[in-house]
């Protein structure tokens, strides 16, 4: 059959001709090779300082015409091979030493140099004993210039035991194949004084430190590292620098050895595995916070300020990560395939934010949000820095009294959560206050202190030392989470006496839509949930203020979680999806009621309590309060006294605490200290003046008979005053009469038996817990609690066993003593009593 049949066949049968095979084309297309002229390259020379032509000739070039227009030094490009004879591609530039047009019309671009075709590989001298292994150490520059600039400085010694070599794509180009190779040499990587030099040297370095023990060698010029367009080798070499003086900054240079365990495998390492995705981040302008415990990515953009949530990385688009993080993204990233110099592929940027986050787990506690918080190093202790977190950004103020301005989201080892759209202070005014005190730290402390005082003394307070104490409270709840430990603050008073005025005036109004004397740091409440508390503040560090606080159907639970304040304890509960969740607060809260609840020694402890009285007659209805404008300017001197003040007012409590105070219970001292220490140093006393100042401030709010009663006392107290019915004639008595008297024991102390009660041969009285709570304390504080373990706190107790109605039980046993109370018998409100003979 001849074609035309073959032909009609194919045509019936449907079936397509196959296509003719394309002829590859020749790697030199297009060149026209040209003798090599000494005269045409001195052009190139000429225009390329420092460059010789011994050093062209070094690297192989040759002189070409490209597509019979321009005359071009053609460079040879290997692969992986190494073979001189087979080049895998060829860089080229203008004899001329001018910029090469590629292109035609609209289209048409300058370019310094042009890479033929795609294809990875080295260039230089010195490239086919990289192959043998026979050289000592290689230079790996960053540019085809460098190279040839680097070539023309060294002598034929110095040659002959070193390789010189670029990669044909600059900076942006990754080893692969290259980083091979080059491991099994003493690597020395000079690359251009900018971001993007930087990064590059730091990627070959990593490479070849896997797979060489020994790593590879950074060896940075002089100066500053610049966005783009650094000095380059080239230029710093004509500056007068030869050969010589580049072996010394080699022996300074940064080796990058890969971190290995005892076995000699390779660890996980971030400051070597991830640098070329590192300097990805900071051409984007972000801060890869870390990987969340459900998988998302929290990314910090510097340029919107905010935080944002991948949630999945391997569906992020162009159009998504321009929306997050603006227009660093048009200027950095492409989404083309070709490599683009300056320019980072949008595969690249993915695979960065994912591998940084690998590195860097965010738990619930990882973040700290708006508020004052202490800075930390990487073993996590104090820096005696102060961040400052704001919406949108940051302030630090550290060892040389002046605050400075931030805007990544990692700072002295915390991780800020700088989200939000309302600042709860100015960084421009507080640095104008703190700059002012300063300049006079007595005078500008004293004159904000004073007229704090002078706002407080609006009110009428029930101790007259109340304006000063609470203006010592106000400036510790700026640097609550600084200090060791946060005396907790209650305010308590008829429903008319003016609590949720004064809780304006500190904290604002509920929405914040005006300043308070905290600024916009408070968040206010009334009728507060444990859980709404908990789960507002989390991990902020605002001041919280809990009005009506007798109106919470959670006191307790909420005064539980108070507790944790003082001292950064946690309260760990399960779930439903069977994770403990733990919580606490490292804040000095403010509460406000007609009654505040603090029934438990526990609570007591924590609170410096204030009671606020009813304005006179004559004065009702006459309180003013400040402007916000007012509130706003001495709220920013307040801050800015803490402060300057936080980490001496620490140290400064610590040594109050052991001041004794006769008559004062110690744990009432240590809260006193916290706002004496803040008073003392914004006045400038002397240490003995603030121990002076602490004792006026104690003797002047606290009941001296109101301290000293603890929890056991308490429980013996209800006890004793639990009453039974002993008989019609004798009526309804408590234990304590029953005790007292022998003529009732005698009768009745088979009723006492029943609740296993009673009085041993030894003079003691026996108690037995569970019964007790079974008959006398049902429905009390005491009832979930294990009464025992509080028995055996008083002086004297024992636990003992004692036989009752023929079986035994275990119990406590308390001496007589034990039932006196500051001189009186527990229970007996009676003066002068007398201790009667126990039956």
């Amino acid at each position: 059959m001849d074609c035309v049949g073959v032909s009609r066949l194919a045509d019936h049968l449907g079936i397509k001709p196959a296509k003719a095979a394309k002829k590859e084309k020749a790697l030199d297309d297009g060149f026209e090779w040209q003798p090599w002229s000494p005269d045409l390259v001195a052009h190139y020379v000429s225009a390329k300082q420092g460059i010789t032509e011994r050093a062209l000739l070094l690297a192989g070039a040759k002189l070409a015409r490209y597509r019979r227009k321009d005359a071009v030094i053609v460079l040879p490009v290997y692969g992986p091979t190494l073979e001189l004879d087979k080049p895998i591609n060829y860089v080229i530039q203008s004899v001329m030493g001018r910029d090469l047009i590629i292109g035609t019309g609209e289209n048409a671009q300058a370019v310094s140099k042009k890479l033929i075709q795609k294809g990875k590989g080295l260039l230089g001298y010195n490239i086919e004993r990289l192959k043998l292994g026979t050289i000592q150490r290689v230079w790996k520059v960053e540019g085809v210039t460098d190279m040839l600039a680097l070539l023309s400085v060294m002598t034929d010694e110095e040659l002959e035991t070193t390789a010189v070599v670029s990669s044909a794509s600059g900076a942006s180009e990754k080893p692969a194949w290259m980083g091979d190779v080059l491991a099994g040499f003493d690597t020395l990587i000079c690359h251009d004084l900018d971001r993007p030099g930087d990064a590059g040297a730091q990627l070959w370095a990593r490479e070849i430190s896997l797979k060489r023990d020994e790593g590879a060698t950074i060896v940075r010029l002089p100066g500053e590292v610049t966005p783009t367009h650094g000095t380059d080798l080239r230029d710093w070499l004509n500056q007068g620098n030869g050969y010589s003086v580049l072996l010394s900054l080699a022996e300074q240079g940064d080796r990058i050895v890969a971190k290995r365990d005892a076995a000699g495998d390779i660890v996980a390492d971030e400051s070597v595995d991830l640098v070329f995705e590192r300097a990805i981040c900071r051409d984007l302008q972000i801060e890869v916070l870390g990987e969340m415990e459900n998988g998302h990515i929290r990314v910090f953009s510097m340029f919107h300020r905010k935080a944002v949530n991948i949630l999945d990385i391997g569906r992020l688009s162009y159009a998504k990560l321009l929306q997050m993080f603006g227009p660093p993204v048009k200027a950095f990233v492409h989404t083309g395939k070709d490599d683009i110099d300056g320019m980072h592929s949008l595969k690249d940027v993915v695979e960065a934010i994912g591998a940084i986050a690998g590195y860097r787990q965010i738990g619930d506690h990882d973040t700290v949000g708006q508020g004052v918080w202490a800075g930390r190093d990487l073993n996590d202790q104090e820096t005696g820095s102060i961040v400052l977190v704001n919406a949108g950004g940051a302030s630090r103020y550290n060892g040389d009294k002046v605050l400075r301005e931030v805007l990544a989201p990692r700072v002295d080892g915390l991780l800020l959560d700088m989200n939000g759209d309302r600042p709860w202070y100015d960084h421009d005014m507080l640095v104008s206050n703190l700059e002012a005190l300063k300049a006079n730290p007595e005078a500008f402390g004293k004159a904000a202190v004073r007229d704090l005082e002078a706002i407080l003394a609006r009110w009428r307070w029930r101790t007259s030392v109340s304006p000063m104490l609470m203006t010592g409270c106000v400036l510790a709840s700026f640097i609550q989470t600084v200090l060791r430990w946060r005396p907790q603050v209650s305010i308590s008073g008829e429903s008319n006496a003016g609590k949720s005025y004064l809780f304006e005036c500190l904290g604002g109004p509920d929405d914040q839509s005006e300043a308070g004397i905290f600024l916009k740091l408070a968040f206010k409440s009334s009728k507060s949930s444990e859980a709404g508390i908990r789960q507002t503040v989390k991990q902020t560090a605002v001041v919280v203020m809990c009005d009506e606080f007798e109106a919470s159907k959670e006191r307790d639970r909420i005064l539980e979680l108070m507790r944790t304040s003082s001292r950064s304890s946690n309260v760990t509960r399960g779930s439903v999806g069977q994770k403990a969740s733990s919580s606490g607060l490292r804040h000095i809260c403010w509460i406000a009621a007609i009654e505040t609840g603090l029934t438990k020694q526990a609570d007591q402890n924590r609170f410096i309590v204030f009671n606020l009285l009813c304005a006179e007659k004559e004065k009702q209805g006459q309180l003013r309060l400040p402007t916000s404008a007012e509130r706003w300017e001495l709220g920013h001197r307040l801050l800015a006294v803490a402060i300057y003040h936080a980490q001496a007012a620490c140290e400064l409590a610590v040594a109050l605490r052991d001041t004794q105070i006769e008559g004062i219970d110690a744990r009432q001292v240590e809260n006193y200290a916290v706002p004496a220490a803040m008073l003392g140093l914004a006045n400038q006393y002397t240490i003995e003046s603030c121990q002076d100042l602490l004792r006026y401030l104690v003797r002047g709010n606290v009941e001296i008979e109101e301290q000293g009663q603890t929890d056991h006392e308490d429980l013996l107290t209800d006890i004793l005053t639990s009453q039974i019915m002993l008989s019609p004639a004798d009526g309804v008595r408590s234990i304590l009469q029953v005790l007292e008297s022998q003529d009732l024991y005698y009768r009745h102390a088979h009723l006492l038996d029943s609740r296993c009660i009673k009085v041993t041969k030894d003079q003691k009285l026996f108690i037995h817990a569970p019964s007790v709570l079974r008959f006398l304390l049902k429905g009390t504080q005491w009832e979930h609690k294990q009464i025992r373990d509080i028995l055996l706190r008083i002086k004297g107790a024992e636990p003992r066993a004692q036989r009752f109605a023929g079986r035994t039980l275990r119990g406590v046993a308390l001496p007589v003593d034990a039932l006196m109370v500051n001189g009186k018998m527990s229970g007996d409100d009676s003066e002068g009593h007398q201790e009667p003979e126990m039956v």
